[in-house]
């Protein structure tokens, strides 16, 4: 996958993994922040993949979590995740070449949820956001449209799982990595 076409030119001075990576103080000019108080931040291409999807809008989804995400799932840790978590589903359209190999193509948007337990009760301790196009332009009028949208399918669909769609198996542990290398 070719992130670049994610990348806007743009850059965060934030400090990577770090619970506030999400939430800087970045002018929003710089960083568009959704209704709600959560920041786009391009450091999660940094960060682990844990999981892929793909839906029948013929998109690709690579899910990214930050260093807190990537300790939960190691230690199926996740209900609740703890606060800090930030996980990012990235999200393009997909690409046929000429030899029917399928490759990212345009960007549609970005998917953050940062999980702060007090600043987002209404919504489970999930700060939602959606950052879509190439400016990047944040989902929501309000600061309610997490509640009105996002929570009400995530609690549906995903209230097993501490409401994440795409919770990946454990993402090479230390251990499955040394037993394949014994191999």
């Amino acid at each position: 996958f070719s992130l670049s076409s994610v990348q806007p030119s743009v850059q965060n001075k934030t400090v990577p993994n770090s619970p506030s990576a999400a939430k800087t103080d970045l002018a929003p000019a710089q960083f568009p922040v959704s209704p709600n108080g959560v920041q786009y931040t391009p450091d999660f291409k940094n960060w682990k993949v844990i999981s892929m999807s793909t839906l029948f809008d013929n998109s690709i989804r690579v899910i990214y979590g930050n260093d807190i995400a990537v300790k939960a799932v190691e230690t199926e840790d996740f209900h609740p995740w703890p606060d800090g978590s930030i996980v990012v589903k990235s999200v393009w359209k997909q690409q046929e070449l000429p030899n029917g190999e399928i490759r990212s193509g345009k960007f549609i948007n970005a998917q953050f949820m940062v999980k702060d337990s007090k600043q987002y009760q209404d919504t489970e301790g999930w700060g939602f956001a959606k950052f879509s196009g190439d400016d990047l332009h944040p989902t929501g009028k309000t600061a309610s449209f997490a509640k009105e949208s996002c929570i009400a399918c995530h609690r549906q669909l995903a209230e097993k799982t501490g409401y994440l769609f795409d919770v990946p198996m454990k993402v090479n542990t230390q251990r499955l990595i040394q037993n394949l290398q014994k191999k």
